[in-house]
Parts: C-alpha cells; sequence; structure tokens
C-alpha cells in the first residue's frame, strides 16, 4: 500500500516507522521538514520525505493525483510557538486540510 503522512513531526515519524516495517510505501510531507530529526526517529530508507504546504491546496491536490496514494494519514500540526506568530495557522493545518477530498 502506497500510504502519505502529513506533518514529518514525531507523530509522522513513528507512523511512517510502522507502516514501513509492514511493508508499506510512506512518503512523508511537511512545509519544513528537519533532516537531522527525522533521521533520529526515522530508519534510513523508511520513506520519503518532501516538502510541501497543506495549506496550498491545489498543490498539495496534484501531488496527492500524482502519488497514486491508497491511504493519506494527517498528522501535520501547527506547534504553539508558530501560533503564536500566526494565529490562523492552526486552523489552516489543523482543521481547513481536512476538508480535502477523499482519496
Amino acid at each position: 500500500m502506497k500510504v502519505l503522512i502529513t506533518g514529518a513531526g514525531l507523530i509522522g515519524c513513528r507512523t511512517a516507522t510502522l507502516l514501513a516495517a509492514r511493508g508499506d510505501d510512506v512518503v512523508l510531507i511537511d512545509l519544513r521538514p528537519d533532516p537531522a530529526a527525522i533521521a533520529s526517529m526515522l530508519p534510513v530508507g523508511a520513506a520519503t520525505v518532501v516538502t510541501g504546504d497543506l495549506r496550498d491546496r491545489t498543490a498539495v491536490m496534484e501531488f496527492v493525483a500524482s502519488g497514486r496514494f491508497d491511504a493519506i494519514v494527517h498528522s501535520a500540526a501547527a506547534l504553539s510557538s508558530a501560533i503564536r506568530q500566526q494565529p490562523t495557522l492552526a486552523a489552516d493545518v489543523q482543521v481547513l486540510s481536512r476538508t480535502y477530498p477523499r482519496v
């Protein structure tokens, strides 16, 4: 199964590790992936990591369509420090991105 995981933080990387261990093809998408943090949580080669902004609905829908994903796990979230700087960020990432059409 090919799975897209939004968010390459702790939850996204842990989910990717478990899915890859069962043989799934995993892709993580994150606004600002941190290679060092990801490497500390995710076995080498367990997933492909791409940079992308979930707030860009058109780009995300094109990426999803081109990737032919069987499932999407939404684990992306705005952290409190980012929310303080951009209050609407939480709504954009954690609420509006859930309104995308189902795969």
